[in-house]
């Protein structure tokens, strides 16, 4: 089975596991990572997780404070707008997906060490491709 994360926004994020591992990962722009991503969408035994942005409640500080910079991290708009376009592509090209609050992703793989640490990935990447990576940790069998 085929699981790919997807973190959409101006700068897409990706991850792919393959049979339980981490086989491909990175940022680009939505077109770009969509035609990039057609070599996983060909395959019949695909799972698709994707953050839904109109499930942002917010985040908390290491402190626990509750910041809601709605703008900011949504990129005034182009989040919400980008998740549309992937669901619509999704439908054309019948592809199961499933769409995860902010809350389900967290920011476990904000921490470069972490996330090196838990996935094995040797690469360095940005943080858009570290959240699509958290979507699909469950499926990672070290």
């Amino acid at each position: 089975m085929t699981r790919i994360g997807i973190d959409t926004g101006v700068n897409t994020g990706y991850s792919v596991i393959k049979d339980g591992k981490y086989i491909d990962m990175g940022t680009g722009p939505i077109l770009g990572t969509m035609m990039y991503l057609e070599r996983y969408f060909k395959d019949n035994d695909i799972e698709v997780f994707i953050e839904n942005p109109f499930k942002w409640t917010g985040r908390r500080t290491s402190k626990g404070t509750l910041i809601q910079e709605k703008g900011k991290e949504q990129g005034v708009g182009s989040v919400k707008a980008h998740y549309k376009i992937w669901l619509e592509w999704f439908e054309i090209h019948n592809i199961k997906y499933h769409s995860l609050t902010p809350a389900q992703v967290g920011s476990l793989f904000d921490n470069v060490k972490v996330f090196k640490a838990a996935t094995k990935w040797k690469k360095q990447e940005q943080i858009h491709a570290r959240d699509a990576a958290r979507m699909i940790f469950q499926f990672f069998k070290p």
